[in-house]
């Protein structure tokens, strides 16, 4: 019988690696809390809505049962229609027989008109009930302070991680072929040229009108979005190679690869990376999609060097020499045997640019740019604090904010590199 050559999966093989910085983590009581602390911020971010906001988790009007957060959901993920009365943003006039409001009866952008001009959190205020007490305090329109923090929550985490996750994969895509091909001419079929070209045109034309329509301003319009374009990306790549192997003749187009990428990648980290961001956001209407593209792509130098390292240490190895003389393609060998034995440090990497995607995020809404005006932010709030120093409870919980987020995915990465 045949005999068929079998290889771990690069899947099974980043799974592993994540598998083993959890456990290196786990072993230390510093990585145990700031793992801990972590999954309360994922928490706090997808279940924002149902935490924080003026709107019933469940009532109960003229008989009738309604789950007004849910339906909302529903209504803008286009899975149904949402009920008129929903679109009445005055629910305190709402007759209940029945409501169950969350822990935080405030929505981000909600007025309480009886608690204005700056209401401290340890003042008296008018309140109907305990359970209506501004814990943070207010501003000066009365917006709780506490449900802008658990939503800014939600656009810092959104912003950091999806930001990494677009610089890490064309980062580490094109820094490890960098390193495996080196100074040979890299060839590139005028197909995938082509075709690439359109499918990116037709990605900004549908980004245009997603935009315009308003779908990419709500949380998981963005997320869905942003993971199904990079999934389109890599699998019409793939569809691609698949073509070409089925071809009997493979000729491309000679590029010097390397010395132009680098390059182009030296010129980008002579700029600092705040000026870029300045001069991007000021030209282009303010935007979740674009701030996050933005620093993908200016963040995915870093990755691309260090996978370009590792690609050139790891290329010679016995290993990848037995590979290539066992008929795997270049590709294979890049991105099932390169690639996830190099994922352990470039993981390090992302937990690092969590935190100055963050930050990034938090100066840009600082200034009012880069975030659009219907979104709460930690730095719109720091900024918020800065026109007022008597609210310093405004300033003081939005920069804590802002510390111990960026703390903790610090501290994810240092507690692994010195474990």
């Amino acid at each position: 019988m045949k005999k068929t050559l079998k290889y771990n999966h690069p899947i099974n093989k980043i799974k592993s690696a994540s598998e083993g910085i959890l456990n290196r983590l786990n072993k230390q009581r510093r990585g145990k809390w700031t793992i801990r602390f972590l999954c309360v911020l994922f928490i706090v971010a997808i279940m924002a809505d149902f935490i924080a906001n003026n709107k019933p988790l469940y009532c109960k009007i003229d008989d009738k049962i309604y789950f007004p957060i849910l339906q909302e959901y529903i209504s803008e993920l286009g899975l149904g229609k949402q009920d008129s009365l929903f679109q009445n943003n005055k629910w305190e006039n709402v007759s209940f027989q029945q409501k169950i409001m969350p822990p935080i009866p405030y929505s981000s952008t909600s007025q309480d008109k009886n608690n204005q001009s700056y209401a401290s959190p340890f003042a008296k205020q008018n309140i109907p009930s305990l359970h209506y007490k501004h814990w943070l305090g207010t501003d000066k329109v009365g917006r709780d302070i506490l449900a802008g923090l658990i939503h800014g929550t939600r656009v810092s985490l959104l912003v950091g991680i999806l930001s990494m996750l677009l610089a890490s994969v064309i980062g580490i895509s094109i820094g490890a072929i960098l390193g495996y091909y080196g100074d040979k001419n890299f060839y590139i079929s005028m197909e995938r040229i082509v075709l690439n070209l359109i499918l990116i045109s037709l990605i900004v034309f549908y980004t245009n009108v997603l935009l315009e329509q308003g779908i990419l301003n709500h949380f998981w319009g963005v997320f869905f979005f942003l993971i199904l374009m990079i999934s389109l990306l890599l699998l019409f790549n793939k569809g691609i190679g698949i073509i070409e192997k089925r071809r009997k003749y493979n000729m491309g187009i000679p590029f010097q690869l390397d010395m132009w990428i680098m390059r182009i990648v030296e010129t980008l980290e002579v700029i600092p990376t705040v000026v870029i961001l300045l001069a991007i956001l000021a030209i282009f209407p303010s935007s979740i999609i674009l701030l996050i593209v933005t620093i993908g792509f200016l963040s995915s130098t870093v990755f691309l060097r260090f996978a370009r390292s590792e690609a050139l240490r790891i290329k010679n190895l016995r290993y990848i020499e037995a590979a290539r003389s066992m008929g795997f393609s270049k590709m294979q060998i890049i991105f099932h045997h390169i690639l996830p034995n190099s994922i352990t440090p470039l993981l390090i990497l992302f937990a690092f640019g969590v935190s100055s995607a963050i930050i990034y995020e938090a100066f840009l809404s600082f200034l009012g740019i880069g975030i659009p005006d219907s979104e709460i932010t930690w730095g719109k709030l720091l900024n918020e604090g800065r026109r007022n120093i008597s609210a310093w409870w405004i300033t003081l919980s939005s920069g804590f904010a802002i510390f111990i987020t960026v703390f903790t995915f610090n501290s994810l990465g240092e507690v692994y590199e010195k474990s």
